[in-house]
């Protein structure tokens, strides 16, 4: 079977992505996901705003397309 399990995206049902395998497993049970991965750059400006960086830099970052 793998290390790896296919999920949907979060952006468009018909892409998926490959993610890895909890590493460990249980009889009888199944452990699924229970929230999709996040698009990528999804959580970016509230990283960057966590880190000090003002809403002007980080619309100017989006701007110059150096982050999503």
């Amino acid at each position: 079977e793998g290390r790896m399990i296919e999920v949907d995206t979060p952006d468009a049902a018909s892409k998926k992505t490959k993610i890895p395998r909890l590493p460990f497993e249980m009889p009888n049970h199944s452990i699924g996901l229970r929230t999709q991965p996040p698009a990528p750059g999804q959580h970016t400006a509230d990283i960057l705003a966590d880190l000090g960086f003002a809403q002007d830099q980080i619309d100017d970052l989006k701007l110059r397309n150096v982050i999503r």
